[in-house]
């Protein structure tokens, strides 16, 4: 009822497979439907609750919402679909030390800031531009697919700009051979990929977070204390950004505003205490 119809039939299969035992993976991405017309897409987990008879007595459901991490994917995807539309550099190089320029089209200052008279002239080589730190693994790329017979490769570096910064570079290359199958010349077209790199790295900090916090809640059902249940989150908290402290609090039903301390841990829960037990604590 509340599945997007799109994605039911996938939703019952992982349902069976969490019967079965044999689901191959924790979680299902779905769409909930919203009111009215609307939906979210939510990572859902599904676990079996056993009875005292071994068998399953019911199912316990998680659902977090990863709408934003899907926008970032589908967006991501339709940058990848763009690269080709978008401004690149046009090189012909030659097979020789530092990679000589023959040529490279005029847009060269404008993308990267360097003059195409300085590389065509030799005074700056090809090899001098790419970053220090990826110039070993470039080369040795590029002497590989040289090597191993191929026609055309991809490679993604970063590559220094005239004004002293850096940018990510995704490069498309077609090998050039002579009669004799020697190699004599790369031609391709290098553009600016920092952008997508970095919001692909980000969507996957995003992703590796989303699973942590999931985990994270599903162990928080298995703890049988206060005392336990904030060991672990500040344990949690710890790994995460380094947190020593951690105290749980309570809304008092009969005032609202009143926050009544639980459970704490660390240094400064026995202050925290011994403060609550005086007098109730306002938000």
């Amino acid at each position: 009822r509340f599945t997007h119809p799109d994605d039911s039939a996938r939703v019952v299969e992982y349902l069976l497979a969490v019967r079965d035992g044999r689901a191959a993976a924790p979680f299902v991405e779905k769409r909930c439907l919203i009111a009215p017309t609307g939906y979210l897409w939510t990572e859902t987990s599904v676990s079996p609750v056993r009875g005292a008879d071994g068998g399953i007595a019911g199912y316990l459901a998680q659902l977090q919402d990863i709408s934003a991490r899907r926008e970032a994917e589908m967006m991501l995807h339709r940058e990848r679909r763009m690269f080709i539309g978008g401004p690149v550099v046009v090189f012909r190089w030659r097979n020789a030390a530092g990679w000589p320029v023959e040529y490279v089209s005029p847009n060269l200052h404008a993308e990267f800031g360097w003059e195409p008279a300085d590389l065509l002239s030799g005074r700056i080589p090809f090899a001098q531009l790419v970053h220090a730190d990826d110039l070993a693994r470039a080369a040795a790329g590029v002497a590989h697919h040289a090597a191993s017979g191929a026609d055309s490769f991809e490679q993604t570096y970063r590559l220094l700009h005239a004004d002293g910064g850096e940018r990510s570079i995704r490069d498309f290359t077609v090998v050039h051979r002579d009669a004799d199958g020697v190699v004599t010349h790369f031609e391709g077209y290098i553009f600016d990929d920092s952008d997508r790199i970095r919001a692909e790295r980000g969507l996957m900090r995003r992703t590796e977070e989303d699973r942590s916090l999931l985990q994270l809640s599903r162990r928080m059902l298995t703890v049988d204390s206060y005392e336990a249940l904030v060991d672990l989150v500040r344990d949690d908290l710890r790994a995460r950004i380094g947190v020593n402290n951690a105290w749980i609090y309570l809304t008092d039903p009969e005032d609202l505003d009143a926050l009544r301390f639980v459970a704490g841990t660390g240094a400064v829960a026995g202050i925290a205490r011994r403060i609550a037990s005086e007098a109730p604590i306002h938000a």
